[in-house]
């Protein structure tokens, strides 16, 4: 990477590919062995794509609730979707969750 300017900006030097990793989806799954599932950016692509296939859409002036545990599989997407929509997205940590005041406190 090149330093861009004083503010820390960095210009990337690779553009990324559709086979280059998203991240890394851990879990024990079925068998209790935990284990490192790779999930790419072509993954993550097709999810959204379902997602709006479905007519669900998300924009700047949305504000979307995400109740679940950071380590859960499906936190990914209820944050990674209104994130890329330019949403807004609130995350309750789980001893809230059930109080939509506090929870909105945050």
């Amino acid at each position: 990477m090149k330093k861009r300017n004083k503010h820390l900006c960095y210009k990337l030097q690779k553009q990324a590919q559709e086979d280059d990793l998203a991240y890394i989806l851990f879990t024990s799954g079925s068998t209790g062995r935990p284990k490192g599932v790779q999930i790419t950016r072509a993954n993550v692509g097709a999810f959204i794509e379902s997602f709006h296939s479905l007519g669900f859409a998300a924009n700047e002036q949305d504000r979307c609730l995400q109740m679940f545990d950071l380590t859960f599989d499906m936190s990914v997407q209820s944050y990674l979707v209104p994130l890329l929509a330019g949403a807004c997205f609130i995350h309750c940590v789980s001893r809230t969750h059930k109080n939509i005041k506090q929870c909105l406190s945050y």
